[in-house]
């Protein structure tokens, strides 16, 4: 059991608020779903502060109470698309290489964000917690209640599932350095 003063807990509010609310805004589109879902989020967390076992384990307590948020969300709202991943960010950061190499990044990154939604929300989900939100495959366990070799499994899934998707519905070269770059679709 845990018990936690409100100062504490006010530095665990600032501490995960932004990576919380950015996991759920992946989930939900509209950003005041996001807000709602995260500050309830929070509350159930402070209500329920006492029965955390390990301290230790606290992150991953927090993003499955938000994971599970997500879930009651969605069981209430039918056919609401998943997981989305936003755009914000990528196109505002100025790029040495000039606009052109920025407007083709921003491309790539709609490609992603518009095919991304074909991948089942397990997927999605574990894509999203592993490669945005940098969770070990320990910790994705914890939020998803699956063991951590199914993380895997299901990672490595995730993974070939979207780059299949990716390889059909996105135009992908490789640059003189060997990485993928995107390819523009030629309009009109």
């Amino acid at each position: 059991m845990t018990t936690m003063p409100d100062k504490d807990f006010a530095a665990l509010y600032d501490r995960y608020y932004g990576r919380i609310h950015g996991f759920i805004q992946a989930r939900v589109q509209e950003a005041w779903h996001a807000d709602d879902l995260t500050q309830e989020t929070f509350l159930q967390a402070r209500r329920r502060i006492d029965s955390l076992r390990d301290i230790g384990k606290i992150k991953s307590w927090l993003f499955r109470i938000a994971y599970n948020m997500c879930q009651d969300h969605y069981r209430e709202v039918v056919n609401r698309p998943g997981l989305l991943i936003p755009l914000e960010g990528t196109g505002g950061i100025p790029d040495p290489h000039g606009m052109e190499k920025s407007l083709e990044q921003q491309q790539m990154c709609s490609c992603v964000q518009k095919h991304i939604q074909l991948l089942p929300d397990d997927y999605r989900t574990v894509l999203w917690l592993y490669d945005v939100l940098g969770f070990t495959h320990k910790e994705i366990g914890e939020v998803l209640g699956i063991n951590a070799g199914n993380v895997k499994v299901r990672l490595h899934r995730a993974r070939k599932k979207m780059k299949a998707i990716l390889e059909s519905n996105c135009l992908f070269e490789r640059d003189e350095s060997n990485v993928f770059v995107f390819v523009p679709e030629k309009t009109g």
